[in-house]
């Protein structure tokens, strides 16, 4: 075997053993670590259908419902957003969140789906109780008063 041929298998043999290195880590960062955290999470489980209903008077309401999904502390998940005057749905819209469960507390950010919308909210919010609801403070973005607005909520476990 000449120097050329040992160059080419050590170097072949070097860019399959990297592969398979990076498919064990991503093995373990992906499948087997999350499984080992949810099956040693003894905290509260938060997953399932939630909503917050806010009336701002005027005939003026808006019914959000959160879908959440939990992996031991880490929450994912989605928000649909209903507005409506007088009964009327006026805009609906869908956003993205992305949170954490510590001790009884969840902090959530919830972002638009859609890119070309500017927009945050977040959520502090306290399980009270037997996990039926959660209360706290959310506060956003708001675009049409261009300010960080903040208020008091409850979720209700639907």
């Amino acid at each position: 075997m000449s120097n050329v041929e040992s160059l080419v298998i050590g170097v072949i043999s070097g860019i399959i053993t990297a592969a398979v290195i990076h498919l064990l880590l991503v093995l373990f960062d992906k499948v087997l670590l999350p499984w080992y955290r949810q099956l040693v999470y003894r905290g509260v489980d938060v997953q399932g259908k939630w909503e917050e209903s806010l009336d701002f008077g005027n005939g003026n309401t808006q019914i959000t419902t959160i879908e959440l999904l939990q992996k031991a502390h880490a929450i994912t998940g989605s928000a649909t957003i209903v507005k409506s005057t007088n009964g009327e749905i006026t805009k609906t819209e869908i956003m993205s969140l992305k949170g954490a469960i510590k001790d009884r507390l969840f902090n959530g950010t919830i972002i638009p789906v859609d890119k070309k919308r500017v927009g945050v909210i977040t959520a502090l919010l306290e399980i009270i109780g037997d996990g039926s609801k959660m209360r706290g403070s959310v506060s956003w973005y708001d675009a049409a008063a261009a300010r960080i607005t903040a208020n008091p909520t409850e979720w209700s476990r639907l």
